[in-house]
């Protein structure tokens, strides 16, 4: 009795799924390498609410994908909800966008 089903595309499945953790794996990897500058400027600034990196936060961050630079910038500077309003003098606009691109990276996740 011949089998039921298309091996070929379950190997292929397979292969795919394969290569995509590999990725995952690999970028996650490169993100703990070098977390780049946002990184330390998140440890000085952000990790005494929202945790440090790798740890359970105190206050949740949004999902990667909703970090453009706009709405960090103004969600810094102008405070929301409970978090409070952060100074030119506490946290420059470089510093914010190199924060908005590690938070884009899932770095702190």
């Amino acid at each position: 009795m011949k089998p039921r089903g298309d091996w070929s595309a379950w190997a292929c499945l397979v292969a795919g799924y394969g290569v995509s953790v590999l990725a995952a794996v690999s970028a996650q990897a490169a993100i703990q390498q070098d977390p780049g500058p946002g990184a330390a400027v998140f440890q000085r600034v952000c990790a005494g609410c929202h945790g440090e990196v790798g740890r359970t936060p105190v206050v949740r961050l949004p999902r990667p994908f909703e970090y453009d630079n706009e709405l960090v910038e103004a969600t810094v500077r102008d405070g929301r909800g409970e978090m409070p309003a952060f100074s030119a003098g506490q946290i420059s606009d470089a510093e914010i966008d190199a924060v908005a691109a590690f938070l884009r990276s899932g770095a702190p996740r």
